[in-house]
């Protein structure tokens, strides 16, 4: 049976927020079509969400590319 592990959250780096204001740039300049995002609270609690979507087989390809690089990332 796997081992329980307590999650320590981090406070909100800067990098969280840079990232952010990326994305909102590139929203505001007409980049995107529809966005998901994963959250991870201060708590260690998570949560998800989408905007509007009208192919979402395209969105769940590329949360699942987003898996493969986060699965990477977690292994190196």
């Amino acid at each position: 049976m796997a081992d329980l592990v307590a999650i320590d959250a981090e406070p909100v780096g800067a990098s969280v927020v840079a990232y952010l204001e990326s994305l909102l740039e590139r929203a505001r300049a007409g980049e995107f079509s529809a966005i998901a995002a994963a959250y991870v609270y201060r708590d260690g609690s998570t949560s998800s969400g989408y905007s509007d979507q009208h192919n979402l087989a395209t969105m769940v390809g590329s949360v699942e590319a987003l898996k493969v690089k986060l699965v990477r990332d977690m292994l190196e």
